[in-house]
This record gives C-alpha cells, sequence and structure tokens, in this order.
C-alpha cells in the first residue's frame, strides 16, 4: 500500500522569484500531488549519503558532450556563458537552466563528465548516465543489465538510481497500428510500465536507493495538442496506463524507492493561464522533429544547440515563460527544474 505525505512542499529558489503564477503555482502543488513516496517517509539515525549517482532512461535525463571538454548540452534550452562574447559557448551548470538529475547530483555533491566546468579529477566523478535519447522500456532494461555487466562492479547500497522513461513508450504504442484497439494499447503500455517497475525492483533489492519519475502527460504536449482533442486524449490515457503499470508494481517499504510525478508537474503548469504552454520556445533550426510510422521512431532536428540566444521572439521571454522547448520537450527553466528540487526534497525526505 501507498502512503503520501502531506506536507506542502516550496522550493527555495521558486520562493524568492516574484510573480502571483509562481506563488499560485506553489500553493497548487503539494507533496500529497506531486511528491508520493512508497511506503511513507521514514526517520533515519543518519541521513544516506550518495557514494553514487547512477542516471537511466531517456534524454529528459541526459546531457551531451559532444566537444569532450565537460560543458555538455542537454534536450532543453541551455544557458549561455556571459563571460565569452562570441555567444557561442555553453555553461552546462548554470543556476535554473539544469536538468533534473543535476539538481539530484547537486544535494550529495557529485559531478558528471558531461558537466565538469572545474576540471574535476576523472577519479572523483561520481556521477554516471547511461540515459540515451528515445529510451524506451525496454532500452532501460538493456541500460540497467549492462550497467550491472561493465566495469562498474553493479550496484551497491551507497548508490541512488534515478530513472526516467517512458516517453518514447507512449509515442510508439499510439502510432503502431498492429494495436486493434485502444483497449489492446492500453495493455501494451501497462506491459511497458510493468517492466520499469520490475527493473526498480530489481535495483532496491541489492539496497540500492532508486529516485523513478512517472512519466509526463504526453497528451498535453504541443506535439498532441496539434492533434486535436481526441487524440490528445488518447496520449494522455497511455501516459496513465503507463504510469498505472509502473505503480502497482513497485511495492516497498518506502525506505529505498522514492517516488517523483513529472505527470503532476506537467498539469500544473498547464493549467496556469499566466505561462505560454502551446508555443515553442527554441526557434525554427533548433528544434528536434520525432515522428512514429509505424511505431518506429525517426528524429530529425539539433535541439541540443538551443541556447537562450536561439528563441522564438515574443513579448515575454520565452525561456522563462514557454513550458515547451520544442513539440515533445520541456524547458529546462520551468518543468525540469521544478522536477529537480522535487526530485531532492523526495530523496532527502525518503532516504
Amino acid at each position: 500500500m501507498e502512503h503520501s505525505a502531506m506536507t506542502a512542499f516550496r522550493p527555495s529558489s521558486f520562493a524568492t522569484r516574484p510573480g502571483r503564477w509562481l506563488r499560485a503555482t506553489l500553493a497548487s502543488v503539494t507533496l500529497a500531488g506531486a511528491l508520493v513516496g512508497c511506503g511513507g517517509s521514514v526517520s533515519t539515525a543518519e541521513p544516506f549519503q550518495a557514494g553514487r549517482l547512477i542516471v537511466f532512461g531517456d534524454e529528459l535525463s541526459l546531457m551531451v558532450d559532444s566537444d569532450g571538454k565537460g560543458n555538455a548540452r542537454h534536450y532543453g534550452i541551455n544557458a549561455l556563458d556571459s563571460t565569452d562574447s562570441s555567444g557561442s559557448t555553453v555553461a552546462c551548470g548554470t543556476a535554473n537552466h539544469r536538468i533534473w538529475v543535476q539538481y539530484l547530483a547537486s544535494l550529495y555533491g557529485l559531478t558528471f563528465a558531461e558537466c565538469n566546468p572545474n576540471g574535476i579529477d576523472d577519479s572523483a566523478i561520481l556521477a554516471l548516465s547511461r540515459a540515451s535519447y528515445g529510451a524506451t522500456a525496454a532500452d532501460l532494461k538493456a541500460q540497467v543489465l549492462g550497467f550491472e555487466e561493465d566495469l562498474q562492479g553493479g550496484f551497491n547500497e551507497t548508490d541512488l538510481v534515478s530513472v526516467l522513461v517512458g516517453l518514447h513508450d507512449v509515442l510508439q504504442v499510439y502510432h503502431d497500428t498492429t494495436y486493434a484497439t485502444m483497449a489492446d494499447k492500453e495493455a501494451e503500455i501497462y506491459a511497458r510500465g510493468k517492466v520499469v517497475a520490475q527493473m526498480i525492483k530489481r535495483m532496491a533489492g541489492n539496497g540500492t536507493r532508486v529516485l523513478v519519475s512517472l512519466v509526463m502527460d504526453v497528451g498535453l504536449t504541443p506535439y498532441a495538442q496539434a492533434l486535436g482533442t481526441t487524440e490528445a486524449g488518447h496520449l494522455t490515457a497511455l501516459s496513465d496506463q503507463f504510469n498505472l503499470g509502473l505503480r502497482q508494481n513497485m511495492s516497498n517499504d518506502g525506505t529505498h524507492i522514492g517516488l517523483v510525478e513529472l505527470n503532476s508537474v506537467v498539469r500544473t503548469y498547464h493549467n496556469n493561464a499566466t505561462l505560454n504552454h502551446t508555443e515553442l520556445a527554441c526557434d525554427e533550426d533548433h528544434r528536434n522533429t520525432d515522428s512514429y510510422a509505424g511505431g518506429t521512431r525517426t528524429t530529425t532536428g539539433n535541439l541540443l544547440n538551443c541556447t537562450t540566444a536561439t528563441l522564438v521572439s515574443g513579448d515575454t521571454d520565452p525561456a522563462t515563460t514557454y513550458l515547451w522547448a520544442d513539440a515533445l520537450h520541456p524547458n529546462a527553466y520551468l518543468i525540469q527544474r521544478y522536477l529537480g528540487q522535487l526530485a531532492q526534497t523526495r530523496a532527502s525526505d525518503n532516504f
């Protein structure tokens, strides 16, 4: 049985930012709605200190260090280095423009090789990413099993693992014409959520702490909204079934698994009329376009190169008021930042 903590969550960096929309957003999201522990809060004599953070999932958890300089880009709106007058250098560690796993790593003072602007020695790099673009539940299984088999030596009791996957499962199943009915699609996507739950239980069984996020409501993405109300509703239903398959098969005692709800975060922001949740922040030359012919994904575009200097023009700053970088990927300044702060709180409360 799952139990929900009822303490309201108020991230400090949000609390200092003015604006009625932000205060309204924070007031509407509580740990009961966006942070759901699996088994409740547990008091420990000594707080858990992660020795390593291991990241699994899709591009919502991915940084790409294309030039090997430890200054990676992510699939969102990347911040620029203010000291570079050419405007071509990103600053991967910039506050408020990081992805959620960077917030989680910072809670324990851990550094990713992909974002290492201070040049920390390789021996001290203890935040390890195994995420990949387009990953599905099946890919997650391969990521986890591969980690167990590689030179890292598998999982141990001082490891913290993050998991976020499901976006591309939902889209693949939705577009796959081999399923005759929506009921068939819902059964398939539920089974995929169950696969994720099985991998989480496998890792937690080693004493490893696992922080998992539910998949976002794909029906609220601009990609889905452009398909019309009925089709967007189908994508929402599939998102919910994936999350149901995950949650119903992920029993634990609350000490080794923590849950954050990206779907609740996206729904909360989507309902905020002061934010732009339909237009895309990155300009046309800096977006990814994912398509799913018969359930097979292909992608084009250059979202990694979207920065605060390559945004659409408008009456408001797209970097701070647009929910979406492109049709499927959230703006790091809003959704990723909030998810990261929720993850920090859940890790502190559960572990």
